[in-house]
């Protein structure tokens, strides 16, 4: 079994500071059994809260965390049948949640929290994976292009979609003398080895003006809160950054961006609680497989809980969404 290569990380990337906490030790890989033991640490400012993993994957050695990633499924797996029962309560629960924020969510998410765009205006998704987003975005205007690491998915974007794609160093994309009206990176910046020089290809990559998303999971979620180190959203060894709003606001704010939303959404939640259910009862999820219906019933009760628990807290949701400007560079 091959073994990835590490080095330490004990100082704060978004604040700097050196004094942390182990926040998860002697973690597995619970998606695709990469071998290791993992720890998580976090950082000791209340106000930062960053989690990281504190070995962190070598660049060189990064790749064999996704040999199996989920982007190289084929086809998507059967769920266990659904007594009729089963299947009346999922249905109430499904509308119950989604007389709440969820469906504002999930509006705004499948538009990637984009406004609608102006005529010819550019769309990058970094991470774009088969490029089923991107497709999907294109019907509402967007002319769309993709960066993806995975040659298989990056294949199946370019002849399925016909998606113009990237591969290579993000870096070299600049010099092809492009610029976007917008960048997307739907749950790519936790995977991120060093997320401020991509933030820096980012800003260097749009027009003025043009908007960065980021969907990225919350540290300070309700799921993570209930199934701690069996919450889907640590992923180690992947996940290598875990942020929270405040904390990812704070850390692209300084590196020429101005922030103009930062919440969480809902829009997902259902997915984060399966799968962390499925961890916390058998130690393991797959991700390309729906979970049996006893699973989801479960999760499904827990988000019902959560939601009507404390339907207008702030920060609960599942997953971080930050939209930010491109700053004008001074003159």
């Amino acid at each position: 079994m091959t073994i990835i290569r590490t080095r330490p990380v004990t100082q704060c990337i978004a604040c700097g500071s050196t004094e942390s906490s182990v926040a998860y030790q002697g973690l597995k890989d619970r998606l695709y059994a990469v071998s290791g033991d993992w720890s998580i640490l976090q950082c000791a400012r209340p106000q930062c809260g960053l989690l990281w993993l504190g070995a962190m994957p070598i660049a060189e050695d990064i790749h064999i965390a996704y040999e199996q990633y989920f982007t190289h499924a084929d086809e998507q797996g059967q769920r266990q049948k659904a007594s009729r029962w089963q299947s009346l309560q999922m249905k109430a629960l499904r509308w119950l949640l989604n007389l709440g924020s969820r469906k504002h969510d999930r509006q705004r998410s499948a538009q990637a929290y984009l406004p609608r765009p102006e005529a010819g205006a550019s769309l990058l998704e970094i991470g774009c994976g088969s490029g089923d987003k991107l497709a999907a975005l294109r019907q509402f205007g967007w002319t769309v292009y993709g960066y993806e690491l995975d040659p298989k998915a990056a294949s199946h974007a370019a002849s399925k979609h016909g998606i113009q794609m990237f591969q290579g160093e993000l870096a070299g994309i600049p010099a092809q003398g492009l610029k976007f009206d917008a960048i997307l990176m739907n749950h790519v910046f936790e995977h991120l080895l060093e997320p401020a020089e991509v933030l820096a290809v980012c800003r260097n990559l749009l027009r003025p003006g043009g908007r960065l998303v980021i969907v990225t999971p919350n540290a300070r979620s309700a799921g993570h809160r209930q199934f701690g180190a069996a919450w889907l959203g640590l992923d180690p060894p992947r996940h290598t950054y875990i942020w929270s709003p405040d904390c990812l606001a704070a850390f692209v704010g300084v590196r020429g961006f101005s922030i103009v939303e930062n919440f969480t959404s809902k829009a997902n939640d259902d997915v984060f609680l399966m799968h962390s259910q499925s961890i916390q009862e058998s130690g393991r999820a797959e991700i390309s497989i729906l979970p049996p219906v006893a699973i989801e019933l479960k999760a499904r009760y827990r988000e019902a809980a959560a939601f009507f628990a404390s339907p207008f807290a702030g920060d609960l949701a599942e997953e971080c969404i930050l939209i930010a400007i491109s700053k004008a560079d001074p003159a």
